[in-house]
């Protein structure tokens, strides 16, 4: 695992061990960051389920000013940490320790970008959840992205969240989302679209 792109490109990064952690793999970061990329420059990032830290890290070498990783587990953490020094981006980091979605109540907004990347297995109703709960920290034209698998149905998201595309590739499907100004009407969302 690396990161792709940026200052800290090349730079390798070390995942935590267990049956919890599933690491993006470099085919959907590539993706979801190339979408991504007029987003970054100076924004403030939220990492969720953050595991290695690699998504937030990833956003950190092109660009963002800041990003707060929100992650549970102690290796993880551990690694996230070890992560951040690697590509020395720490300066520019927070590291949250916490259950989601309580956890979201010690994150400082504003937010620009949200990158989650939950268990597959999580039950629908608490992402939701986690979704209701971070959409007030976000800027008005705050960009979402949600990694799930293909088989999972789409997340319910919140009034103040515009759905976008859902791109796949492989078993994987990223979700997009962009937290619309307060006066915006709901619109109905672009089809899918394959990788």
């Amino acid at each position: 695992m690396r990161v792709i792109a940026g200052t800290a490109r090349g730079r390798r990064l070390v995942a935590p061990k267990g049956r919890d952690v599933r690491p993006t793999s470099d085919r959907v970061k590539e993706a979801v960051f190339s979408s991504l990329q007029a987003h970054l420059l100076d924004a403030r990032v939220l990492d969720l389920f953050a595991g290695s830290g690699a998504l937030g890290i990833e956003a950190l070498s092109r660009g963002a000013a800041h990003a707060t990783f929100v992650e549970r587990a102690n290796p993880a953490l551990s690694a996230i940490t070890r992560n951040l020094a690697t590509a020395d981006v720490a300066d520019r980091a927070t590291v949250v320790s916490g259950e989601l979605p309580a956890a979201v109540a010690r994150v400082e907004g504003p937010v620009d970008v949200v990158l989650i990347d939950p268990p597959y297995a999580l039950d629908a109703a608490v992402v939701d959840t986690i979704l209701a709960a971070v959409a007030p920290l976000t800027t008005a034209g705050a960009v979402w992205r949600l990694e799930a698998d293909v088989r999972t149905p789409a997340p319910t998201w919140p009034p103040l969240v515009e759905p976008g595309r859902v791109r796949r590739y492989g078993d994987t499907a990223i979700h997009e989302g962009r937290t619309r100004p307060a006066s915006a009407p709901a619109t109905t969302p672009d089809p899918e679209e394959p990788a």
